[in-house]
């Protein structure tokens, strides 16, 4: 199942840390120190990449050594280390081995854009907002964001020199009901910096459609919030850790959302309905692995 050990398998000879760290080399100037397996910050546990200048590790998390039974790696693991970093003001991200395969180029365009390194840029006042249709709001979140295509009422592009570069898209709220509005999914082209787009995309929408209070979710995996200060949002909590089950032996994973205990029959060989949705799913051979949950944000539109 090409399980492996990174460090002394006779036959391997590169592999996904290696392949990353060539890239941290590539993007950065030749001053910048990489420090790989890094165990000075966090007291003997291992980073797998810090660059101290910028204050970020970056963790590469394979799917078995880092799954609920493979790895023993159980429901806290991930965000405690983001916590523990976050006490020495680090900021981890952690990237899923299946991200590095399936959406290596986007998780690249994220890195590069926490480095601050893009070689591309441009500026939001050149660009001009206009709403778009389902089929190219998908195809473009499916090429330039981490979790694809969404469900969702409002899709605004922004555009330079009529090529759609930004991509900002909002749906009646999912979760806090107490909240009209949720904005799902910012994200620019891979490899490129909008200065101003996700303010200019963001005022569209104020503007537009008067709303009285929006809410949106921030993945800790990459992310600190940043985007949702400039915008006026004001932080409300952390969520709960969240689930994905692991498919193809270990090369993949899902999101629990599919594999809710009341659909389970459908497709599982065997089901007990007297069983926890996890028992279920450990009796059929799944495993999990956990992520950091998300950062809430609100925004309560004084105007609106």
């Amino acid at each position: 199942n090409n399980l492996f050990c990174d460090y002394c398998h006779p036959n391997k000879i590169t592999t996904a840390e290696n392949d990353f760290y060539k890239f941290l080399q590539s993007i950065t100037d030749k001053s910048t120190v990489i420090n790989r397996n890094d165990r000075t910050v966090l007291n003997g546990k291992e980073l797998d990449f810090y660059i101290p200048s910028k204050k970020i590790a970056i963790e590469i998390n394979g799917l078995y050594w880092h799954s609920e039974i493979g790895g023993e790696r159980k429901k806290l693991y991930h965000l405690n280390k983001t916590r523990s970093c976050a006490c020495h003001g680090i900021a981890l991200v952690h990237i899923f081995e299946n991200e590095l395969i399936h959406k290596k180029e986007i998780v690249y365009s994220i890195i590069k854009n926490l480095l601050n390194v893009n070689r591309e840029k441009i500026d939001a006042r050149n660009c001009v907002v206009k709403e778009i249709d389902e089929g190219s709001k998908n195809k473009f979140l499916n090429e330039n964001h981490i979790q694809g295509e969404d469900k969702s009422s409002i899709k605004l592009g922004l555009f330079f020199k009529d090529e759609l570069v930004s991509v900002m898209t909002f749906g009646k709220s999912r979760f806090d009901k107490k909240i009209e509005w949720e904005m799902i999914r910012y994200c620019n082209r891979v490899n490129l910096s909008v200065r101003g787009g996700a303010g200019k995309l963001f005022s569209y929408f104020l503007n537009s459609y008067k709303p009285k209070s929006i809410v949106s979710y921030s993945d800790r995996r990459f992310f600190t919030g940043e985007v949702y200060k400039m915008l006026g949002f004001n932080f409300i909590n952390y969520t709960p850790p969240n689930y994905y089950y692991i498919m193809n032996n270990y090369k993949d994973m899902k999101n629990r959302m599919m594999f809710q205990k009341n659909r389970l029959s459908e497709f599982l060989k065997t089901f007990d309905v007297s069983k926890s949705e996890w028992d279920n799913m450990k009796n059929n051979g799944y495993d999990r692995i956990w992520d950091c949950g998300h950062s809430k944000w609100i925004f309560l539109n004084n105007k609106g």
